[in-house]
């Protein structure tokens, strides 16, 4: 009926799952332990009964969330987005700053490539990219609003 999907899951997950299953199991044993020598009425009478207090219960639920001491705790709110600014240009800014920082990245994206070339380098490469995920969107992103900022 159900697919069970694989679902990585630590340790303690799993625990809490089996303890969760051996619950529902240990319940289930229990109402059925009471309820095997029932006829068909005293079974229709109990269900009866379960429904009635769950859809009491349900009921005063929702008449209380009505109820004005629900209300007054509530309070509404508007939900702000950050204003999205450009970036800020230095008044003193010259063409050199422009060319000296478009060579820095050309130097530091050989050095990144000549790293690569050896199998030590690779793996450092990699192991410092599993350290720090964005990194090389970061320097791509820092190289286009460089770009940006200094067009000529």
């Amino acid at each position: 009926m159900f697919k069970r999907r694989k679902i990585r899951s630590t340790s303690a997950l799993t625990a809490i799952s089996g303890k969760a299953a051996e619950v529902q199991r240990n319940c289930s044993d229990f109402l059925n332990r009471k309820t095997r020598r029932w006829n068909r009425r005293q079974q229709k009478c109990f269900l009866f009964i379960v429904c009635m207090v769950m859809g009491g219960l349900s009921t005063l639920s929702l008449v209380d969330i009505r109820n004005s001491t629900y209300t007054g705790g509530v309070k509404g709110s508007t939900i702000v987005t950050p204003a999205i600014r450009s970036s800020i240009t230095p008044n003193n800014v010259t063409g050199s700053i422009y060319h000296a920082d478009t060579l820095v990245f050309y130097r530091f994206r050989r050095a990144l490539d000549s790293l690569q070339q050896t199998p030590e380098g690779r793996k450092a490469y990699e192991n410092y990219l599993r350290q720090h995920p964005g990194f090389l969107d970061s320097l791509a992103n820092a190289e286009k609003s460089v770009i940006k900022i200094f067009p000529y």
